[in-house]
C-alpha cells in the first residue's frame, strides 16, 4: 500500500527522514511534504479497507502510536502518516 508521509513539525527534513526510515522497513513511500493542519501527535491514518495496514506500520515504529480514520484532503487509496510530535527517539 502507498505511504505519504508529511511533516507538521518544525524540524527540517523530518519527512525525508521518516520516509527513509519506513522505506528501509519495506514500506512504499511515495511522497513526503510540508502538513499545514494541526494533528495533535504522530499518526498513521487510513481510508476504510486499510485499517490493518495502518495498524501494522503503527507497530512497527511505535513513535507513531496513534490510527485514526483518513478524511479529505488526504491521499486516497494510501496511507497517510503526519508527524507531529518534535520529541524524536
Amino acid at each position: 500500500i502507498p505511504v505519504y508521509v508529511f511533516n507538521q513539525t518544525s524540524i527540517s527534513g523530518l519527512a525525508a527522514q521518516a520516509g527513509a526510515e519506513l522505506e528501509a522497513a519495506g514500506w512504499n513511500v511515495v511522497g513526503v511534504d510540508n502538513w499545514r493542519g494541526f494533528v495533535p501527535e504522530d499518526t498513521v491514518y487510513y481510508y476504510p479497507g486499510d485499517k490493518a495496514a495502518a495498524q501494522q506500520l503503527s507497530d512497527s515504529f511505535p513513535q507513531i502510536a496513534r490510527v485514526w480514520p483518513a478524511s479529505s484532503p488526504m491521499p486516497g487509496g494510501a496511507l497517510t502518516v503526519i508527524l507531529a510530535s518534535t520529541d524524536r527517539k
